[in-house]
């Protein structure tokens, strides 16, 4: 069983709604004076104003059914854990130290955050190029590992290719969408000669379930000379 309250217009518990230690989520039900647009049997089936638990339940079944077309072998347990961890503590009532109360159970039902799923992409995208000579036989760059979900991924780099020249200043670390993850590249040509060298950097996430590869690309010169461009400016 999953017990769903309601909120109010102003995101707080609905004084008609019942709390007690079951209440596993709350969803917007409205009040008598700012009700939710539903549908309703009038017209044939058409969609009028309703207020209380009967508007809010649908959107929490609304949301499961959602999560279950993007992932299909979530469980009824994976469905009403993923809810739950996704919810906005709303309102002026405190949460426990385990995040619920008994008004709202672990918070108000946030069906975006409940179906955007983890995910880990480089950015930028694409092959990392390095360009190396006599004097200048080092170089380090940092790329962001962007996650377009609010549920922080925990990921992990290794080097599959180029170990003896490429090196990870960061293996490892977490990611969320406000807080994109950093990996650094270190690239030491100093005891390589002339050539084109390739690397392969693999990065995994979702407990080593998915992940993806970014290429590295070296170029040994026999000297190489820094430029400095002229500066115009108006």
């Amino acid at each position: 069983m999953f017990t769903v309250g309601a909120t109010d217009h102003y995101d707080e518990w609905a004084t008609y709604s019942t709390f007690n230690d079951h209440v596993d989520l709350a969803a917007p039900g409205g009040i008598s004076l700012d009700q939710i647009w539903s549908t309703i049997l009038v017209s044939q089936g058409s969609y009028g104003y309703k207020y209380g638990t009967s508007m809010a339940a649908p959107l929490v079944s609304a949301a499961a059914a959602l999560y279950l077309t993007c992932v299909p072998t979530a469980t009824r347990f994976d469905i009403t854990t993923r809810l739950k961890e996704t919810a906005d503590k709303v309102g002026s009532i405190p949460y426990d130290a385990n995040g619920r109360n008994p008004y709202l159970g672990y918070g108000r039902l946030n069906a975006a955050r409940a179906v955007r799923l983890p995910s880990l992409s480089p950015s930028p995208a694409g092959a990392q190029g390095f360009l190396l000579g006599d004097p200048f036989q080092h170089a380090s760059r940092q790329i962001s590992l962007v996650n377009s979900s609010q549920c922080t991924v925990t990921w992990q780099a290794l080097v599959l290719q180029g170990a003896d020249w490429l090196t990870l200043t960061t293996p490892g670390g977490t990611a969320a969408f406000s807080a994109p993850g950093a990996l650094s590249f270190d690239v030491d040509s100093s005891a390589l000669p002339v050539g084109q060298y390739t690397g392969l950097v693999r990065v995994l996430y979702n407990g080593a379930t998915s992940g993806f590869d970014i290429p590295v690309q070296l170029q040994v010169a026999a000297k190489s000379y820094r430029t400095f461009a002229p500066l115009v400016a108006r």
